[in-house]
């Protein structure tokens, strides 16, 4: 989510009427306030930084996959349900002697030849 459009909901629910008036506060109350609010604004700083951690073991763990599935010696694709190429790793095009960007949003079928088509 971008940050403006986050930073508009949050001052759309500083709108709603459930939240207190802060004018009417004592001054220990709004040092009360300030306080948890300080240790909100860290919790979240802690949560990002943990997220952050996250996103980054996840991007290493993706492309540890990439590579792998990309240099296995079989050849492997994913299709969609209807039968589309939609990933195909490099001994795939090997095999069929093809690049990648000509194979993907096929079929498996449109890239084998008629004669080695078996029909049962």
């Amino acid at each position: 989510m971008d940050m403006h459009k986050l930073r508009q909901q949050a001052e759309s629910r500083l709108r709603t009427p459930t939240l207190m008036d802060v004018s009417q506060l004592q001054p220990h109350d709004v040092q009360v306030l300030l306080h948890d609010l300080q240790v909100h604004q860290v919790e979240l700083e802690m949560q990002n930084e943990e997220l952050r951690i996250s996103q980054d073991r996840l991007i290493t763990s993706r492309d540890k996959y990439s590579q792998l599935y990309d240099a296995a010696p079989i050849a492997y694709c994913s299709l969609d349900i209807a039968g589309i190429i939609l990933e195909c790793n490099h001994t795939m095009c090997q095999i069929l002697a093809r690049g990648r960007e000509s194979m993907l949003h096929y079929t498996l079928g449109s890239m084998i030849v008629e004669s080695d088509l078996v029909t049962f």
